[in-house]
């Protein structure tokens, strides 16, 4: 159990890698965004304690 958080951010990691790598291979986004999605998806839980990181992730991540 104490492995639990980890475990859970690995997945969460690899499923946004995948979904932002889909999307730059399919013509969706260009390298700069490809970069820029690539480091969120990396450092999402970061992002995601505070409240600009919140809005980036939730609200104006789709335009990124």
């Amino acid at each position: 159990m104490r492995y639990f958080p980890f475990i859970l951010w690995v997945a969460i990691t690899v499923v946004l890698i995948v979904s932002v790598t889909s999307d730059f291979a399919f013509g969706k986004s260009d390298v700069r965004r490809w970069l820029i999605r690539m480091g969120l998806a990396l450092i999402w839980p970061f992002a995601a304690l505070s409240r600009a990181g919140r809005e980036v992730l939730f609200k104006n991540g789709r335009s990124i």
